[in-house]
């Protein structure tokens, strides 16, 4: 993301710096948690593998931490 913030060059290659924004009502009673990623994660991980991570781990560090694991 930063990389294409004020960067002209990347602009003309198609890189843009507006993010996608979703609006999601989280309903306590089916919802278990969120993730927030980026491409990084995204590039890296699918969805359901992301998800299986996430139901594991009470702290989103220890979740970030199997993750990287993964990842590697």
């Amino acid at each position: 993301m930063s990389r294409s913030l004020g960067d002209f060059v990347v602009h003309t290659a198609g890189v843009i710096s507006t993010p996608d924004i979703f609006h999601y009502r989280i309903d306590e009673e089916v919802d278990s948690f969120l993730i927030v990623g980026t491409d990084g994660l995204w590039d890296t991980l699918k969805s359901q593998e992301a998800v299986n991570i996430a139901k594991n781990f009470s702290k989103p560090a220890d979740a970030v931490k199997a993750a990287l694991t993964l990842s590697s």
